[in-house]
């Protein structure tokens, strides 16, 4: 983020049409009028935006270089050009819109393609090429503009990323790539290697983490590249891995990195939620890792450990809750199913049902159908642990079909939740259903001795 604000303080330098003394940072007073125009107090624009207080006061005292969420918030919010906020005196482009001279040389290129009848597939690679083609065309006005090209890709892969649209995501995000690289923004590549490598780990199939690891290693290895977002990715790889030990460190890099950040905005509360939560998992993963090796001792240590960072997770979403409500509320549902997979772990059954039961409710009033079915598998097996199969029966249809649920995202819950009691559960619904025949049986038999009883 901190070279992400050099790289936009540099680029604005070379704007010959910005008068402020102060090149790259958010003008003072261009923010504070559009803010009293509004009719907006500090903390009005902080429940519209999730931008801080204490970021806003700032911003308005001080021609300062803010971070590139906040300035496309802030743009967002009062519909004004960057260049607004960044104090231009020129009118600039649009949002998000590439230059003219781009735009004629794309329509007549797809247009081609289209008569071609080429595959979207097609079309899309086509277009990358032809921006890293015309690298010159896209910026071909220097400055705020070529910066406004990135932002309007950079924001639209946090979009997709907020809607869980992966496969927009990565689309965006190898846009930014190539045209990061054609403007010579290796950072910027470089995020763009990193949200590839979120989307295709969270889309999952068979090759899913060894892909995702493949992208991140595209991104450079100096300590000026290295950023939470990168470890904490490497981190939920090797923790699906079971390589748990790699994973805490990975975590425990980002952690490091988000404690020296001074970051506030919503987005990056929202990072450091999840980044809490996988660190609870690792430690839950090694606590049970621990006591399956009879060390008690490191068992409780890594359970406390992992309490501890859930309830940092819990302080952490009610902080962006009411600025994102909706990404908020996946995090409390992803919070209580962690919650219940701690008490397993700690060997409090009831305690671990119970959040299961509030974790599904979560996800349905969210219309989550994927977690859902997930949690239902959990309770199956918690269910099935006890010996209450009876309970367990009345989830254990969510598996089917079968070729849906005992793959991808799928793949984990039910090898471990759902196979370990495959046999037994089948039995017991063939019983079920003997039972359930029997008493059928008996009602038309009774029914058959009413009816001859009647007279005729």
């Amino acid at each position: 983020m901190r070279r992400r604000k050099k790289n936009l303080q540099i680029i604005l330098k070379k704007n010959e049409d910005i008068k402020t003394e102060n090149k790259g940072c958010v003008h003072c007073g261009r923010l504070k009028e559009l803010r009293k125009k509004a009719g907006l107090s500090r903390h009005e624009l902080f429940e519209k935006t999730g931008i801080s207080v204490q970021t806003i006061a700032r911003l308005e005292q001080n021609n300062v270089v803010t971070a590139t969420d906040t300035l496309v918030k802030l743009a967002d919010y009062f519909k004004r050009p960057y260049g607004y906020l960044l104090g231009e005196e020129t009118p600039s482009l649009e949002k998000y819109s590439l230059s003219p001279e781009l735009k004629s040389i794309l329509i007549k290129f797809l247009d081609k393609l289209m008569e071609a009848k080429s595959s979207p597939l097609e079309l899309l690679d086509a277009v990358c090429v032809l921006i890293d083609a015309q690298a010159g065309q896209v910026g071909t006005r220097k400055g705020i503009e070529e910066e406004e090209e990135v932002l309007g890709l950079w924001w639209s892969i946090i979009s997709a990323y907020e809607q869980s649209k992966w496969d927009t995501m990565i689309v965006k995000s190898k846009a930014l790539i190539c045209l990061a690289e054609a403007l010579g923004r290796v950072h910027l590549a470089a995020l763009g290697h990193a949200y590839t490598a979120k989307a295709v780990r969270n889309i999952a199939g068979e090759h899913a983490g060894e892909n995702a690891e493949d992208e991140l290693r595209k991104i450079p290895h100096e300590k000026e590249f290295q950023s939470a977002l990168v470890f904490r990715m490497f981190g939920k790889i090797y923790s699906q891995a079971e390589r748990l030990d790699e994973a805490l460190k990975e975590y425990q890099k980002a952690e490091s990195l988000m404690i020296e950040s001074r970051r506030d905005d919503t987005l990056f509360l929202l990072e450091r939620a999840k980044l809490l939560r996988n660190l609870s998992c690792v430690h839950r993963k090694l606590a049970e890792k621990a006591g399956e090796s009879g060390d008690q001792e490191g068992k409780a240590g890594h359970l406390e450990e992992a309490r501890k960072y859930l309830e940092r997770c819990g302080d952490s979403i009610g902080r962006f809750a009411k600025t994102i409500e909706h990404e908020a509320g996946i995090e409390k549902l992803l919070l209580t199913y962690s919650w219940a997979w701690y008490y397993k772990v700690a060997g409090r059954r009831e305690d671990a049902i119970d959040s299961a039961k509030q974790a599904l409710k979560l996800a349905e009033q969210l219309e989550q159908a994927e977690y859902a079915a997930k949690i239902k598998m959990f309770l199956f097996h918690l269910y099935m642990e006890i010996g209450r199969k009876e309970d367990a029966i009345q989830y254990y249809g969510v598996i089917f079909p079968l070729e849906k649920y005992s793959g991808g995202r799928f793949k984990w819950h039910y090898e471990n939740l759902i196979l370990p009691h495959q046999s037994r559960i089948l039995a017991s619904l063939v019983k079920h259903f003997r039972r359930q025949k029997k008493d059928c049986d008996a009602l038309i038999r009774q029914r058959q001795m009413l009816d001859s009883d009647k007279p005729e």
